[in-house]
Order: C-alpha cells, then sequence, then structure tokens
C-alpha cells in the first residue's frame, strides 16, 4: 500500500484501502515530516504550503480516516512525533513555530480523544 502525504487523494485512497481490510489497528504513528531551509516556498497539487501539508493536515486527515480501524482495535493509540528542530533554525519566530505545531498535533487529535477506545500520546 502506498501513502504520499503530498497528495489529500492518496491520504484517502490509502484509509479506505486499509479500513476495507476490516483489520484492527491499535497504534498510528504520526512521524512524517519535512523542513527545508533556503527554498522557495512549495505547494502541493491541493494547493496547500508543503510543510503544512506534510506535517499536520495530511497526518490529520490520515487520523481522522482511520478512526474505524482504531476503534476496532481498541485500546487504541495514535502517536503524533514532533520535531524542535525549528526552535534551533528558526530563532526569530520559534515560539510562533512550537505553538502552532503543538496546537495542530493537539487539534489533529481531538476526534481520537472523544472516543473512549481511543488515547493519544505526544512525543516532543
Amino acid at each position: 500500500m502506498e501513502l504520499d502525504l503530498l497528495s489529500l487523494d492518496s491520504v484517502a485512497q490509502f484509509a479506505e484501502a486499509w479500513n476495507a481490510r476490516m483489520a484492527p489497528l491499535h497504534v498510528l504513528i504520526n512521524n512524517a515530516g519535512i523542513f527545508s531551509i533556503g527554498e522557495p516556498q512549495k505547494f502541493s497539487k491541493d494547493g496547500y504550503e508543503e510543510h503544512m501539508q506534510v506535517n499536520h493536515l495530511a497526518p490529520a486527515m490520515l487520523s481522522i480516516l482511520l478512526l474505524p480501524s482504531l476503534i476496532r482495535g481498541s485500546p487504541s493509540r495514535i502517536v503524533n512525533v514532533n520535531s524542535t528542530v525549528s526552535l534551533a533554525i528558526c530563532p526569530y519566530y520559534r515560539w510562533i513555530c512550537y505553538i502552532l505545531s503543538c496546537f495542530s498535533h493537539f487539534w489533529h487529535s481531538v476526534t481520537a480523544l472523544n472516543d473512549p477506545c481511543c488515547s493519544m500520546i505526544w512525543i516532543l
């Protein structure tokens, strides 16, 4: 199975194929991330800035779309891995980067937290 976080269609197709297996999913680890320095800003074919899509939007969408399999795997976990690289490399905006990153990971896990059979772990 293939998953390309730069394509929201790919995320939807992956989740649909995984859920069709009707198998439980016990752990989802969102560990993908990109960080480019000194390159021009790039946008995905979906129209989102690449960092935002790969690091936040696509994992959020994947987490939500895989909830049926996570519920079947109850008790299950969503693990969101985040990096503090932006704190060292982006000194002028480091707190803004950090706060937005933490908020994004919190936001895309709220749905799982509302289900009593799922819980979330943050790794920063």
